[in-house]
């Protein structure tokens, strides 16, 4: 599938059947994901360009976002 970055760029993303996916202790399908959830994406691009994902973590709202996504480097 397909996110949009807080820079505001599309990244390609692979999910694999061992990428594990959850919203707090729970854990998801990727049918639980839905346009425009907010999601922090944990694994590395490969040699495609396409992230091969390891972790999803779906966050339960969109104060959630700039407080987890600072621990990665992203703007505060």
């Amino acid at each position: 599938f397909v996110i949009r970055g807080v820079d505001d760029v599309e990244k390609d993303v692979r999910i694999a059947k061992d990428t594990i996916m959850k919203r707090g202790r729970e854990t998801l399908a990727l049918s639980d994901v839905l346009v425009g959830d907010r999601v922090v994406i944990m694994g590395s691009p490969s040699d495609d360009g396409v992230i091969d994902a390891k972790m999803i973590r779906l966050l339960d709202d969109a104060s959630d976002a700039p407080r987890m996504m600072r621990g990665f480097g992203f703007p505060r």
